[in-house]
């Protein structure tokens, strides 16, 4: 009895790249955890034809990962429901479908993605820069970011799995429990 070994398998297709560079933000639940139902971003551009998702993931080792806290953890808006201003005062708000528990003294981040587009802006503050709404005034008034957010930080990906960390930038965000 002559035994062959079985064909080699077909060649794998050519991987397709995908397009993915999601912007982060890590925050930390205090002390009694929280029920997440929504929340605010500040957009700059947005993209005409393009949707916007936000997912609430955890962190791990201070990164953020690709596991998203709950499957209804996500919310997606239409380019129409995308606010934006020239100043970082309109709020797009996004409502989450279910609110999503988040365990006590646990670092979270939220997730911003568009893969097919890079034309959606969001506010940062970038730490000894002028506030954008006071950046006009004089001297005097100028306000000048000189305090970070001491919950988190902003985390930037070009392939959406490795992040880089920002220590002198943290996004404009507001969190609703």
């Amino acid at each position: 009895i002559v035994r062959r070994p079985p064909p080699p398998p077909p060649p794998a297709p050519p991987a397709r790249p995908t397009r993915r560079d999601p912007l982060a933000q890590s925050f930390t639940v205090d002390e009694t955890g929280a029920f997440l139902t929504s929340l605010d971003l500040f957009f700059g551009n947005k993209d005409e034809n393009e949707k916007v998702t936000v997912e609430i993931r955890t962190v791990e080792l201070g990164t953020p990962t690709n596991q998203v806290v709950a499957d209804y953890a996500r919310a997606t808006l239409e380019p129409s429901q995308v606010n934006t201003s020239t100043d970082g005062s309109v709020a797009t708000r996004l409502t989450i479908p279910s609110p999503v528990y988040l365990q006590p003294d646990t670092e979270y981040a939220l997730v911003i993605l568009s893969p097919a587009s890079n034309n959606h802006e969001t506010w940062i503050a970038r730490m000894g820069e002028k506030t954008v709404n006071t950046q006009n005034l004089p001297n005097p008034d100028n306000v000048l970011v000189t305090q970070q957010y001491i919950g988190g930080s902003l985390f930037k990906s070009q392939n959406g799995t490795i992040w880089t960390p920002n220590q002198f930038e943290d996004l404009k965000f507001k969190l609703y429990k």
